[in-house]
């Protein structure tokens, strides 16, 4: 019935940032007394509604104040309800803020973009930070789409939709 045991190791930290899904079962977490980063598994739980999907997380894992006092502290990104795989950004179960490729930040201004970038778009229903459309220059309000560009990379064909006008970008004419 389960599809992960984590059981009786010496590890302190066990990275599964990059896990997506348990999927066929549920998991067991138990005697591992110098486990500090672990996420809590239950978010990854595929129709946990299910019976046949739990998870059981059994004691002892080390003490929180323990493994802080040791270093074993999870990023200031990530959000600390849901513990943490590892110290860094890359290694949050969910962020406080935004995500940008894998990566938790306070902001998406944050990211240093090359000088020819279309831009990022703050994303404020997902939290996360998206590349605006290959021909914007200078960002995207609103969206991602070559319609919501700040100004166009090469050539812009002014539309009406639904009573307004409108500006799509656009890498060459339309013919």
């Amino acid at each position: 019935n389960y599809s992960l045991l984590i059981v009786s190791t010496d590890l302190q930290s066990i990275d599964l940032s990059s896990l997506e899904v348990i999927r066929g079962g549920g998991y067991v977490q138990a005697s591992n007394p110098d486990l500090c980063y672990v996420g809590d598994l239950g978010v990854y739980l595929e129709n946990s509604s299910l019976h046949e999907c739990f998870g059981k997380a059994g004691a002892p894992l080390k003490n929180r104040s323990q493994c802080e006092a040791d270093g074993f502290t999870c990023h200031p990104q990530c959000d600390a309800s849901l513990a943490c795989w590892g110290p860094n950004s890359t290694q949050c179960v969910e962020c406080v803020y935004f995500r940008y490729q894998g990566t938790c930040l306070e902001n998406c201004s944050e990211i240093q973009l090359p000088s020819n970038s279309s831009g990022i778009y703050s994303n404020l229903v997902t939290m996360e930070c998206e590349q605006c459309d290959v021909e914007c220059v200078g960002g995207c309000v609103g969206g991602t789409g070559p319609t919501q560009c700040v100004e166009c990379r090469n050539l812009v064909l002014r539309e009406r939709v639904e009573g307004r006008e409108e500006n799509l970008c656009l890498s060459e004419c339309l013919l």
